[in-house]
């Protein structure tokens, strides 16, 4: 039996109205693109996630997730490929969220795509090899560099992993409170 894919699309941020901004939009529509290329039993034993809750990336009504979702169903990709959405508020907790997920209700996992922005790939792989060890993970990505705001917060992020995320012996020590 062929392991299953599961495509997780990393969530960004909205207005106060539910409009996703452009760098959501981008990764949607490399999540669409790239299931859209998929045919017969691939295409069947592939699955998305969306990621995002509520914080300051989501001042809205909805869950951030929830208006990905919406987006994508809107887009012709069948309700039947998407698994719930992670209702996270930031990378680690994605990563948490998606190995919960997939531990409670997906079929058996081969391999993971990871789809986020270009500045934020390093970080997103390295916390899903983390919670999900054993699994081959892929990365897509849109060509966004990001601002040097982003970029900053990126190379702080990861200066900071090994304290928010820590491993022992291969084994997740998952941060305070999660």
């Amino acid at each position: 039996m062929a392991l299953a894919t599961i495509v997780v699309v990393l969530g960004n941020t909205n207005d106060a109205a539910g409009q996703l901004s452009p760098v959501a939009l981008s990764r949607l529509r490399t999540a669409l693109d790239y299931f859209s290329h998929l045919e017969g039993v691939e295409r069947s034993r592939t699955k998305l996630v969306t990621t995002g809750g509520f914080g300051s990336f989501n001042p809205s009504a909805g869950p951030h997730g929830a208006l990905m979702n919406r987006y994508l169903i809107a887009r012709g990709l069948p309700e039947d490929a998407l698994l719930p959405f992670i209702p996270s508020s930031g990378t680690i907790q994605d990563g948490l969220g998606v190995a919960r997920l997939l531990s409670e209700t997906a079929p058996k996992v081969g391999r993971l795509v990871i789809v986020t922005s270009r500045f934020h790939m390093e970080r997103a792989r390295t916390i899903f090899a983390r919670v999900l060890p054993g699994i081959e993970i892929l990365t897509l990505s849109d060509d966004d560099l990001g601002t040097p705001d982003q970029q900053w917060h990126e190379r702080r992020a990861m200066a900071n992993l090994d304290r928010e995320l820590p491993t022992r012996d291969g084994g997740l020590l998952p941060p305070a409170g999660l």
